[in-house]
């Protein structure tokens, strides 16, 4: 249903995860780069008329799947209207308090936790008063679900710089514990910070000076720290640590509309076509308190339709045709809004260096102190992620049974192409690191000594000294791939207990290749100039594909059913 939301990860007798495939009115959903994304491509439960699993033994019908076969068909309407209504329903009242607390009313705090998944159908004949009577003729299937959660955080807590740290003065983060002596004899205190402009070398060893009470004048902090530290909210409570009482708001929608319509034309030939929408919204995946463009949530979007349409014909008594195309629409975004990616760094914080014109607020790392969980642990904040993906699936599938006797002979084919498109911004407007290396003391090699640490990633980051930075190019790569299979199937009733499954499949699976031959690979057997001659050297792709693809893929198939008693 639309409520499952997040990608699957099956397993079918043993198999690996993703090695599944999904069928919807007999064509192909499973997305070609990673069908952990079924939960965003199937069609409402309520819309589906049947959902099989072959675990095995597949006829030669069915190819490219070892992991497990699913097959959707969806619902068409008849000569009578029918509907459905159904909601299912989650709130906190019906939740247990969380232990140890308080709300205003005496009772245990219930934070705010509702769901809703909830929906309805329709189908019948298509009439129209005075215009048009399709009974018999021409049948339609409507679904609507639509699924919504809420939720508030509360009663959880991170860590922010507290007033002093925000303006240098890191005398609080001292405890009076000494960890060692520097060569020049002067004691080494634990979350002393040290003044990188005093850097010299003593007897081989890289010395510097500590800041005079651990406190860095307002002089040396950064303009561009300084700004982005404007952009962090204060702490809610005076401590040093779990200082920030976070209090946020997520919630997520998801909807799925479908119709179907069948035409019948005559007594031998029927045409349907069938649409679905899987439509997911979550403004925030994350609940950490923060605003934009400090927070490293990001907002996730997704749109998938579905197109099929689809011919049957008896041609004969005994003979029958099926042909249908159809094309999956896959769109997935999972970034940072347009107020981080737009942000425009260099005018906004003096911040140069991005490789792309919007200038997006870079991710910053390792600042301790934004944690939520101590001095040590990690943290980042910032753009942490900016991607766009598409992939388009046209599909084309044919078949022709016969009917002859105690046979079915089957013949046909199937042909399918993906086109897959990933944008991606992430570190564009750069990436930055900050350590308490920058303001501890270099010749140690190591963020602390005896077990007590020395330096503050804080005091860096208000220094302005990043200990690594780098900066990505936009990507855009156009990925492209198609496969075609043919198959011929007999099933073969030989007695009133004997059935025989047979037949042969070829199948052919072109390699991935960039639409611009934009990638690249190690080749070691390529000289590279750069390095005198010596083999190793990158290689691009000039011929549209590094992979030759394997053109003998034929694969026979038997299957034996015997009924061994009729109870």
């Amino acid at each position: 249903t639309a409520g499952g939301g997040g990608n699957f990860q099956v397993r079918v007798n043993g198999e690996p995860p993703n090695t599944y495939k999904t069928l919807v009115d007999g064509q192909d959903i499973t997305n070609g780069i990673d069908a952990s994304h079924l939960a965003e491509e199937t069609p409402s439960q309520e819309s589906l008329q049947e959902a099989t699993l072959q675990t095995s033994n597949y006829s030669a019908e069915f190819g490219q799947v070892s992991g497990g076969l699913f097959n959707f068909t969806t619902k068409s309407g008849t000569n009578h209207f029918h509907g459905s209504a159904y909601e299912h329903w989650l709130n906190e009242v019906l939740n247990a308090g969380n232990p140890y607390t308080t709300s205003p009313t005496g009772g245990l705090v219930r934070p705010a936790s509702r769901k809703n998944d909830f929906g309805f159908t329709v189908g019948g004949p298509v009439i129209i008063p005075k215009v048009y009577d399709g009974t018999n003729k021409t049948f339609f299937f409507f679904n609507l679900e639509y699924w919504e959660t809420t939720s508030t955080s509360s009663g959880s807590y991170g860590t922010l710089p507290t007033a002093a740290f925000r303006s240098g003065d890191f005398s609080g983060a001292l405890t009076g514990k000494q960890v060692g002596v520097d060569p020049l004899g002067r004691p080494i205190m634990e979350n002393e910070i040290y003044d990188p402009l005093t850097t010299r070398v003593l007897n081989g060893k890289i010395v510097r000076d500590p800041f005079p009470g651990n406190i860095i004048p307002m002089s040396r902090i950064d303009p561009i720290a300084a700004k982005i530290q404007s952009l962090i909210p204060p702490a809610t409570s005076s401590s040093a640590v779990n200082n920030f009482a976070i209090l946020d708001h997520s919630s997520q929608t998801m909807m799925i509309p479908s119709v179907k319509i069948d035409q019948n034309f005559g007594p031998t030939s029927k045409v349907s076509f069938y649409w679905s929408e899987f439509r997911h919204d979550e403004p925030k995946a994350s609940v950490d308190g923060l605003p934009w463009p400090i927070s490293p949530g990001r907002k996730q979007t997704t749109r998938t339709n579905i197109f099929r349409l689809n011919l049957d014909k008896t041609l004969t008594s005994d003979m029958f045709l099926h042909f249908g195309i159809g094309e999956t629409r896959y769109l997935h975004s999972d970034s940072a809004p347009p107020s981080v990616l737009d942000y425009g760094a260099e005018a906004n914080l003096g911040l140069v260096g991005c490789s792309i014109s919007s200038c997006p607020f870079p991710e910053l790392t390792g600042l301790g102190s934004l944690s939520g969980a101590g001095f040590t642990d990690t943290s980042d904040i910032g753009l942490t992620n900016a991607g766009f993906y598409t992939e388009n699936t046209p599909t084309v599938v044919g078949s022709l049974t016969w009917a002859k006797g105690n046979h079915s002979y089957k013949a046909g084919g199937e042909w399918r192409e993906d086109l897959w498109t990933d944008l991606e911004s992430v570190g564009t407007g750069g990436v930055y690191n900050f350590a308490s290396s920058e303001t501890g003391l270099p010749y140690l090699q190591a963020p602390s000594v005896n077990g007590g640490d020395v330096g503050f990633p804080y005091a860096s980051f208000l220094l302005g000294q990043a200990d690594s930075a780098s900066v990505r190019n936009g990507q855009e790569p156009n990925m492209r791939k198609y496969g075609y299979g043919l198959y011929v199937q007999d099933t073969w009733k030989a007695t009133s207990k004997l059935t025989l499954d047979y037949g042969l499949r070829y199948d052919y699976q072109q390699a991935y290749s960039e639409s611009r031959n934009r990638l690249s690979e190690f080749a070691p057997s390529i000289s590279n100039p750069s390095a005198g001659g010596l083999l190793g050297a990158t290689k691009y792709q000039s011929n549209g594909k590094f992979t030759k693809t394997y053109p003998y893929a034929i694969g026979p198939r038997i299957g034996i059913a015997y009924e061994l008693n009729s109870t």
